[in-house]
């Protein structure tokens, strides 16, 4: 039992019940040094009993702490106490946006627009740290009525969290953008942009959005025109029919312009607009070649002659301006200082996405359809897509010119990586034998292959494109964050098709027919 004076739950004290929502209670709390201003969230027995949450327990903090915003409570602490389960959390003064509207019923536009405002302000710095909300709704926003209606968000990284083991049973359907009721795994922060539509029409009409399916139904009735033009902006059905960039909603036409959409309020923050480049491409004759290690991990063996035909790679690794010029998106704000900087927290998912959008951009036939673990690559499409495993590996090495080096372009791993430092501007380090730089750290990079350990014995002789499925996709290179072992030629790593982990990147393959020789 959780009693506030004769037994503390792990390092904390109860004080005061907050409220209980879908997923359990809230209180707030104190600690055993007697310090205040804390919250904890203990799950209901659906959640604590859940064996998929068991083991993963602190995902939810290790998402949350990319994110330093003073609107964002902080995930600080996850636990287990007999068999249930607490997550500690900054406390947030004030109460949550259904009991604000709950009390005083539809806000006016000149009350509902500031906090409406605080929202995307957040959403859109949390969005440049690559996190998107997934679970936005009214009781997970705070507002302080004392202090002039100051914005908290909670549940940062747990909705995601929740959302992904749970297939979202404890997050409230209505307020879930249409993909994501139909498929979380096509999910992007363009969720956050239709849930955010959604809080404004809450706060102004008082009303929850009806749910019809995978659709909602919106009485627009009674909103002022231009609140009301923004929540149809914010609350396309069709997600490509949304702003990228939940800054640029606040604009007409998604254009920048100097006037906010619903004037009288501050504009945010807004970035001019350049074209994407179309990237430099090495061009990597086919041949034979023998891949994996006798020095390395089990899953390098056996090594094994393969034979591949010729394709192009690009020389760097895929930059962050260029991610930006092309998605949108992203974790960070539009690079100003054109350094160059590899794009990192890219999710396999995302990069198949970059992908096909560079294809369409320059009127190449995009090579993938599908969507979550359901991708399919048209190998025939003179499109952008991922190297399989196989290209990566004969790339790295230097395709027919190799001299044999363990990493990419020399034996001396300092020559040519960036590792167990940080980021830096690609194409710094010396390139490998065929020209192409950072192959071997940096950011790891994605390979198309579903990963199986003993893959190796078992792959075909030419070409080979890896298992038809899987858990997990292929990593190679190492990174800025790893170490020598990971920057070899021939180590192989994997992680599920979802992750944005920060060290990870991409860069770019087409195959022999899909362009004119460079």
């Amino acid at each position: 039992m959780f009693d506030p004076f004769t037994s503390g739950i792990g390092d904390y004290y109860k004080r005061d019940y907050l409220g209980k929502g879908a997923m359990g209670e809230v209180y707030s709390a104190y600690d055993s040094n007697f310090s205040e201003g804390w919250a904890i969230r203990r799950f209901n027995p659906q959640i604590s009993s859940d064996d998929k949450l068991k083991y993963s327990l602190y995902a939810p903090t290790e998402l949350n702490s990319r994110l330093r915003h003073s609107q964002i409570s902080r995930i600080t602490d996850v636990f287990e106490e007999e068999g249930v389960r607490y997550l500690v959390m900054v406390f947030a003064e004030g109460i949550n946006l259904e009991k604000l509207v709950s009390a005083a019923g539809p806000l006016p536009l000149e009350r509902a627009m500031p906090i409406f405002l605080q929202v995307c302000d957040v959403l859109h710095y949390a969005h440049f740290q690559g996190v998107s909300h997934r679970g936005i709704n009214p009781h997970n926003v705070m507002i302080d009525v004392a202090n002039a209606d100051q914005v908290t968000i909670l549940d940062f990284g747990l909705a995601h969290f929740l959302e992904s083991l749970t297939e979202g049973k404890y997050l409230l359907p209505q307020y879930k953008s249409p993909e994501q009721l139909k498929n979380p795994d096509h999910t992007d922060h363009r969720s956050d942009i239709y849930s955010a539509g959604l809080l404004l029409y809450y706060m102004l009409t008082g009303r929850h959005p009806e749910l019809k399916g995978e659709n909602i139904e919106l009485d627009l009735q009674g909103v002022p025109d231009e609140a009301a033009q923004l929540i149809r902006k914010f609350t396309q059905t069709d997600k490509d029919e949304r702003p990228v960039d939940i800054v640029w909603a606040l604009y007409q036409d998604n254009d920048i312009k100097q006037e906010p959409m619903v004037r009288g309020y501050p504009a945010l923050k807004t970035y001019p607009q350049i074209e994407p480049q179309k990237p430099e491409m090495v061009y990597v004759e086919g041949g034979s070649f023998v891949m994996g290690s006798l020095d390395g991990w089990l899953d390098e063996r056996p090594i094994h002659k393969v034979n591949l035909s010729s394709f192009y790679i690009s020389k760097y690794q895929v930059t962050e301006i260029e991610w930006w010029e092309l998605m949108r998106k992203g974790w960070w704000e539009r690079p100003t200082n054109l350094e160059n900087l590899p794009a990192y927290n890219v999710s396999w998912c995302e990069a198949i996405e970059y992908c096909n959008k560079l294809s369409e951009m320059e009127g190449l036939q995009p090579c993938y359809s599908g969507s979550g673990y359901e991708i399919v690559c048209d190998w025939t499409a003179n499109g952008y897509r991922l190297p399989t495993e196989a290209e990566w590996e004969y790339a790295a090495r230097g395709g027919k010119l190799s001299k044999g080096y363990v990493y990419s372009g020399s034996d001396n791993l300092y020559e040519v990586a960036w590792y167990n430092y940080k980021r830096r501007p690609v194409g710094q380090k010396k390139a490998n034998e065929l020209g192409i730089h950072d192959m071997s750290g940096n950011v790891m990079e994605w390979c198309w292959d579903w990963y199986a350990k003993d893959y190796y014995g078992k792959s075909p002789k030419s070409d080979p494109k890896g298992p038809e499925k899987g858990w997990y996709r292929v990593m190679r290179g190492g990174s800025y964050r790893g170490y020598d072992m990971q920057c070899r030629v021939s180590d192989r790593y994997y992680n599920i098709p979802r992750s944005n982990y920060n060290s990870l990147g991409f860069r770019l393959v087409r195959g022999l027919a899909a362009a004119p020789r460079m």
